[in-house]
């Protein structure tokens, strides 16, 4: 059911929805909770289903069905390498998936300077996929 699920939404548009989605969400638990990790969480999600938007908006539709967005993001740079410039924030918001989804021994609290500079990170990524879609 999942993957009939995933074919049928190949519409860049409705990545794009659901990625503002998750930014949005980002700054309403920023602004209201304080938990970091969630708030970092949905930065990374709101990256990966940007550049997924991005890929299928050129016409990539058979992208591996992965979170990992350094590899999201070598494929977007194809068609546009002015992304080079978000490299770094690419990285470093790659980490929240895994540190952010699954138990560790010790519960992940990012400091507020960082889940602030991942909701401005994952804010511009999102604002220059809108923009060339």
């Amino acid at each position: 059911m999942v993957k009939r699920a995933f074919r049928e939404s190949k519409s860049s548009q409705k990545w794009l929805n659901f990625a503002k989605h998750d930014l949005d969400l980002a700054f309403l638990i920023n602004r209201d909770s304080g938990f970091t990790d969630t708030v970092c969480y949905f930065c990374h999600q709101t990256v990966e289903k940007a550049l997924k938007a991005l890929l299928i908006a050129n016409g990539v539709i058979d992208f591996p069905h992965i979170h990992n967005l350094k590899i999201l993001f070598k494929q977007a740079i194809n068609f546009y390498p002015q992304l080079e410039e978000f490299e770094s924030s690419v990285k470093e918001l790659n980490k929240y998936y895994i540190e952010t989804k699954y138990p560790a021994d010790m519960p992940v609290n990012y400091p507020a300077e960082e889940a602030e500079r991942a909701t401005e990170s994952a804010t511009k990524i999102y604002e220059f996929v809108e923009k060339k879609i």
